[in-house]
């Protein structure tokens, strides 16, 4: 079993800085999404990874009722309550470093990837850039999450004449599958790099720099 998981072509490859490249590519995903979607709301802005590293403008998805599907006030406190991209992406600067950080251990993470020779060395680089990136990733999507969520609140509050709880405001801002893809990849690099770190276990091959016969198969020789 571990000579099969070791000689996989996939493993080599995630392994060795591609696997973080690709992770950085993945930025480019849906990360967070604000709005939600009731006949008398429609509307979304979804921000990528990049939009919360550069605190980009999102993409907007809105919709507008038409005449006669609700009065001329509640359609506009609807629009109204999703002119707020301008005060969101204020609320992500806050959030902004953390996303920083996770793209700047991608990128050391890459680089040690390539500089250093030890293949151990590399690896035990690639698990601290991988699982710190992740962690990073983490705390800036939840914060970014729960400030929103906060300011959505009194938005929310205004709107429908009654208070929000934040639980409720949250259903608002969800994380989108471009997130969990990403955080998911940074873990999964991040523990295989730990597990072929330990001493006494060989790296695949084209991490390593060994051939797939430079280990014994305990198979082959029993």
């Amino acid at each position: 079993m571990y000579q099969r998981l070791r000689r996989s072509p996939l493993l080599s490859r995630l392994l060795s800085p591609a696997g973080l490249v690709l992770a950085a590519l993945l930025f480019g995903l849906p990360f967070l999404a604000v709005g939600c979607d009731r006949p008398e709301q429609r509307g979304w802005l979804t921000y990528s990874g990049a939009d919360l590293v550069t605190n980009g403008a999102p993409t907007v998805e809105k919709w507008t009722p038409q005449d006669g599907e609700m009065s001329y006030e509640d359609r506009s406190a609807a629009e109204d309550m999703f002119d707020i991209d301008v005060s969101v992406n204020a609320i992500l600067a806050s959030a902004q470093p953390w996303s920083i950080l996770a793209v700047g251990m991608i990128a050391f993470g890459i680089v040690a990837g390539l500089a250093l020779r030890p293949a151990r060395l590399r690896m035990i680089a690639g698990a601290a850039a991988a699982l710190s990136a992740a962690v990073a990733l983490l705390i800036a999507v939840l914060w970014a999450q729960g400030d929103i969520a906060e300011h959505l609140i009194t938005a929310a509050t205004d709107f429908y004449g009654s208070p929000v709880s934040l639980d409720s405001a949250r259903e608002f801002v969800p994380i989108r599958y471009g997130f969990w893809v990403t955080f998911g990849l940074l873990i999964f690099i991040g523990l295989s790099n730990v597990y072929f770190s330990v001493p006494g276990r060989q790296p695949p091959p084209d991490v390593g720099g060994a051939s797939p016969t430079s280990v014994e198969d305990p198979e082959q020789s029993a």
